[in-house]
């Protein structure tokens, strides 16, 4: 298929569309136009959302990556339950972090792991997309690797930051 046809797809500009709306998500957040307040169970409903979006990742990846392999006859439906799954995850996260941002100074979060979570999780999302949706031409396998170890490097810190987060001494 044409890098024409690709782009031409539905599921590309409804791809696209997810990071758009995530973008000004952001944007409402940090200017103060827009904040998700509500507690449920202890927790602001913007961590909740960032946790379905750590749960996904954390448990679908893993499964996708098995699951592509012993149903291929499902390729397509696992590829979209995976692309539109993760831009969700990364909207979700992306908007925590931002609420994180605009804590008061008496408040304030420790970022460094926070920061370091986003910039992974931004680096897969950019490097997932070009990749569904061929966009590498013959750098291909290269990409490929570097979606990956920035996904791996993902998980390492978003335990240590989940660590962090819940108090663990050491951490």
């Amino acid at each position: 298929m044409s890098e024409r046809r690709r782009i031409n797809r539905l599921e590309f500009w409804l791809a696209l569309l997810i990071p758009a709306i995530t973008i000004i998500l952001i944007f409402t957040v940090w200017l103060g136009w827009f904040r998700i307040s509500a507690i449920i169970a202890g927790e602001s409903v913007h961590h909740w959302l960032s946790w379905l979006g750590v749960g996904f990742i954390g448990l679908y990846l893993p499964a996708y990556s098995i699951l592509k392999r012993r149903y291929q006859h499902k390729l397509t439906i696992l590829n979209r339950i995976h692309v539109f799954g993760s831009l969700l995850s990364f909207a979700a996260i992306a908007v925590h972090f931002t609420h994180q941002l605009t804590r008061p100074p008496e408040a304030f979060p420790a970022l460094g792991t926070g920061i370091a979570l986003i910039v992974a999780l931004t680096i897969s999302a950019i490097t997932g997309f070009v990749l569904r949706f061929k966009l590498t031409g013959k750098w291909y396998k290269p990409w490929r690797w570097f979606h990956t170890t920035v996904i791996l490097s993902f998980y390492i810190i978003a335990i240590i930051h989940i660590l962090h987060g819940a108090r663990i001494p050491g951490f």
